[in-house]
């Protein structure tokens, strides 16, 4: 199972026990292949052998670690809104981590740090 799907499901896990008081046991993740059927080769024109879709269910079990994990990060996550919504300069890019949200006037360009540095003769 995947970090991204684990934690999906454990924010999950952690949502039904701080809202509802269910207490989740296990996650289960299921994935499904794709059926190859009623295919013809290229080269010969013979039908290939057929593989039908196969089920796999992944589970994990729900550690009381697990939930106080996807807590600290929720906190975390939730604690940088309010930096984020308060500084609209390069701070809100560097939260983000997204280069789109830096304004024209904060971009520093390439040029600017190589020109300000002196040149070395040869």
């Amino acid at each position: 199972m995947t970090k991204a799907y684990q934690w999906q499901l454990l924010v999950y896990a952690y949502v039904l026990k701080k809202l509802y008081n269910i207490n989740v046991t296990k996650i289960t993740n299921v994935f499904i292949s794709r059926s190859d059927i009623n295919r013809i080769s290229e080269k010969t024109g013979k039908p290939l052998k057929d593989y039908p879709s196969e089920v796999t269910p992944i589970s994990k079990p729900v550690l009381p670690e697990d939930l106080d994990f996807i807590e600290s990060i929720i906190k975390l996550v939730a604690h940088s809104v309010q930096p984020f919504i308060l500084n609209p300069g390069p701070q809100r890019a560097l939260l983000a981590q997204d280069w789109r949200l830096m304004t024209h006037t904060d971009q520093l360009p390439f040029l600017a740090v190589s020109a300000s540095q002196p040149e070395e003769e040869i």
